[in-house]
Formats: C-alpha cells, structure tokens, sequence
C-alpha cells in the first residue's frame, strides 16, 4: 500500500488554480501587491520543504493542492491549503 502523499485530480487542480489566480487579482486591485518580500518567500518556501506534501520535482509542486511551489510561495494572495504559512 503506498502512503505517499498523491496529487489531487486534474479537475480539482484546474479549479485550485482558478481560485488562486482570482485572490490574487482581488488583492492585487484592493491591496496593489502582488509579491512577497525575500524574507517572506524564504520563510514559505522553508515550510513547504518540511512538508510531506512538497514534491521537490522539477518543478517543485504541491501534492496537496498541485500548485507550482514557485509561483505559490510568491503571490501575496496566495496560502498553504494546510494553513501552515503566517498570514
């Protein structure tokens, strides 16, 4: 029996995408930022290679929600779908 942690379908990634990409408009228009401080993008990334969701590739992904790492430890209106990042 694998234990490992699997990607979630296509459909429910295609769908995790979309809600990312429309909080970061959201935000973006309310808040004007779009990305992360290093300082920022170092802590989340830190927490994500702990994790047993992290799939360290290439591309690093998230097995929980399928998102590219790169592109969702940099966008501000992003978050860890385990709530493991500081808001």
């Amino acid at each position: 029996m694998n234990t490992e942690p699997q990607y979630p379908q296509i459909s429910q990634q295609v769908r995790n995408l979309a809600k990312s990409v429309l909080q970061q408009i959201k935000t973006t228009a309310t808040e004007g930022t779009i990305t992360l401080s290093d300082e920022d993008r170092m802590a989340r990334r830190k927490i994500c290679y702990e994790c047993i969701y992290c799939d360290l590739g290439p591309p690093e992904r998230c097995k929980k929600c399928g998102c590219m790492l790169g592109m969702k430890i940099n966008l501000s209106a992003n978050s860890c779908p385990l709530n493991k990042w500081p808001k």
